[in-house]
């Protein structure tokens, strides 16, 4: 269905009202429409005006000024702020049981065949911004696994944006096992020295060597500063770039990282987090390294990942390179910036409308689109609004893919 002429006039919650009486729970706007925001965040992560985006079958196809386009019959003006949609980092959204073994090394594991389309916090996600999310498997095996990127809606049960993205190892006591080991950090590394040695002299097929090849990223979780310094060591060895989850002292990470800035995520930050390590974000970014946010996977996901940025701005980080943590850069640590996090051409059209700058924690939700559907469009900020039921949607998704 095509936005009809009295939908083209100033849009706001008054729009959403429309939208949700008219289609319930979902519903495609067109093959083709024109947004015309009062701001949009740009791949920078900076908040820009008079631009317009160009959507046509699911894909952003034209990015230019808004003058341009003020008399096109599918313009549709909106009173707020264009965002990429959120990507949470490191979650486990629809995850359940991955990682159910005693093994140590555990290459040939994929998070994705233990994805869950039911899980009900799919739909919060989609509610709270999030179109996006870097599934990993549970960090408490050396080698724990490839992760995935899933959209958090899909209705024709096209959950995958990368089914079998970066390896992610672990370092640090997740990882240590009294009755089976390793025991200790050195007996971690002693184990994944030899699994790597063992796929560098093996022939075609394994996961590990795909790794070592460049073929395939690496994610490094590791808790305490020394799990650092262990995965540069040993990733070094082997010249392979990683990336590190960290979190807990970003400041001696920061120190690190002078010489050779590396892509890290961080979070999630709360208001008890300690404003010490809150501001290591902005320290880690001094260093010229890239800074990917987290936020947590609870009752409201995204809401935890806008708080752990606008956190992190209050304590140092520059605000547009916070935006890009939810977004672009976000993207970018999980290897899939070629199709979603940023409002480019080419790039699947995954929008979210605020009613602010995303980084305020006033602003609320006021759109949804995930690959050019509008899936949500919450009457409130709370994604728990009983005005707007999102179990019609997440069972129509969870249906086709069983289906397939």
């Amino acid at each position: 269905m095509r936005v009809n002429g009295q939908l083209r006039s100033r849009v706001g919650t008054g729009f959403v009202g429309v939208l949700v009486a008219l289609c319930g729970s979902s519903v495609a706007v067109g093959e083709r429409y024109v947004l015309i925001p009062t701001q949009m965040v740009a791949p920078d992560g900076s908040l820009v005006s008079d631009r317009a985006v160009v959507v046509e079958d699911g894909t952003i196809v034209r990015i230019g000024e808004a003058s341009a386009f003020e008399r096109d019959d599918d313009a549709i003006r909106i009173d707020g702020v264009l965002s990429p949609g959120l990507i949470s980092l490191a979650s486990s959204l629809g995850v359940t049981g991955a990682n159910a073994t005693s093994e140590t090394v555990l290459p040939d594991l994929r998070v994705s065949d233990a994805f869950d389309p039911t899980d009900p916090n799919l739909a919060l996600a989609v509610a709270s911004g999030v179109t996006g999310a870097m599934i990993i498997p549970s960090p408490t095996n050396v080698v724990s696994g490839t992760s995935a990127f899933i959209t958090t809606h899909a209705p024709e049960g096209e959950w995958f944006v990368d089914a079998d993205g970066p390896m992610i190892f672990s370092f640090g006591p997740p990882v240590y096992d009294l009755n089976l080991g390793p025991t200790s950090r050195s007996g971690a590394l002693v184990v994944l020295r030899n699994a790597m040695e063992a796929a560098k002299n093996t022939e075609g097929g394994s996961r590990l060597k795909e790794v070592i090849d460049g073929d395939r990223g690496a994610v490094a979780y590791c808790p305490a500063i020394d799990d650092v310094d262990a995965a540069f060591r040993l990733f070094d060895r082997y010249r392979v770039e990683v990336k590190i989850i960290h979190n807990e002292e970003a400041r001696l990470l920061a120190e690190a990282l002078e010489s050779t800035p590396t892509p890290i995520a961080m979070g999630p930050f709360g208001f008890t987090t300690p404003s010490w390590q809150i501001t290591g974000a902005a320290q880690v970014a001094e260093t010229g390294s890239s800074v990917a946010l987290i936020g947590g996977d609870g009752n409201d996901p995204v809401r935890a990942l806008r708080t752990t940025a606008s956190l992190a701005v209050r304590y140092g980080l520059d605000a547009d390179a916070a935006r890009r943590g939810m977004t672009s850069g976000a993207a970018a640590y999980a290897g899939v910036e070629d199709a979603v996090g940023s409002i480019e051409r080419g790039r699947r059209a995954d929008l979210v409308v605020f009613s602010g700058d995303p980084l305020r924690l006033d602003s609320s939700v006021l759109w949804v689109m995930v690959g050019g559907e509008w899936v949500a469009r919450p009457a409130s900020a709370s994604p728990a609004d009983e005005e707007f039921d999102f179990s019609d949607t997440m069972s129509e998704s969870a249906s086709k893919s069983e289906a397939r």
